[in-house]
């Protein structure tokens, strides 16, 4: 990992292959990609997977404007077990947004349309699996996050990673019961298989 990204990641612990909860990711912990948690992972629910190259560009993007909300998409896989749903986040795409402000951060048809045609050209294996942006006010969606979150992200497996703005820190709110919870930890997974 980035020296830069390990402090925002925090003190890594390197997990085994047979801690892991994700069919996903076994294979890839076995073929040498190490897996690291962010913050408290809860062991039920939504479990979340992020690749560090992903995480690294996402922080990167919220770090280029400090005085704005930035977004944008995030596409990966999801599976589950019947009980517990995984969710690997493989790729983002940032957002232009419309309307943005120190306080706001909204999608346009614009963004919709290059995040589709994205899906369809560039990585039609992958689902649209949530979106992120920057937050001024902490790492919990305020109500009108909420909003947007209900309104477009609406199946079991959508995401939200939110970061201080600057890209300081991240947390992840997911799904939880129908109702939009924030569960600041998830995985990060380093060093793609070849």
């Amino acid at each position: 990992m980035a020296a830069d990204i390990s402090i925002k990641v925090g003190t890594p612990e390197l997990i085994p292959p047979q801690r892991l909860f994700l069919p996903l990711c076994s294979p890839l912990a076995e073929a040498g990609a190490r897996v690291r948690s962010h913050g408290a992972v809860r062991r039920d629910g939504v479990q979340v997977y992020v690749w560090v190259s992903t995480l690294e560009a996402i922080l990167a993007h919220g770090r280029s404007d400090p005085t704005h909300e930035v977004g944008g998409w995030l596409f990966g896989r999801y599976a589950s077990d019947g009980v517990h749903h995984f969710v690997l986040v493989e790729e983002s795409l940032q957002a232009k947004g419309g309307g943005k402000s120190t306080v706001s951060f909204r999608f346009t048809v614009e963004d919709q349309e290059t995040a589709a045609a994205f899906r369809e050209h560039s990585r039609p294996d992958l689902l649209t699996v949530g979106w992120y942006h920057s937050h001024p006010l902490g790492l919990a969606l305020s109500d009108q996050d909420k909003d947007v979150h209900r309104t477009v992200f609406r199946q079991p497996f959508h995401i939200a990673l939110v970061m201080g703005t600057g890209g300081r820190d991240i947390g992840c709110a997911v799904w939880d019961h129908g109702q939009i919870s924030n569960i600041g930890g998830f995985f990060v997974l380093d060093k793609r298989p070849a």
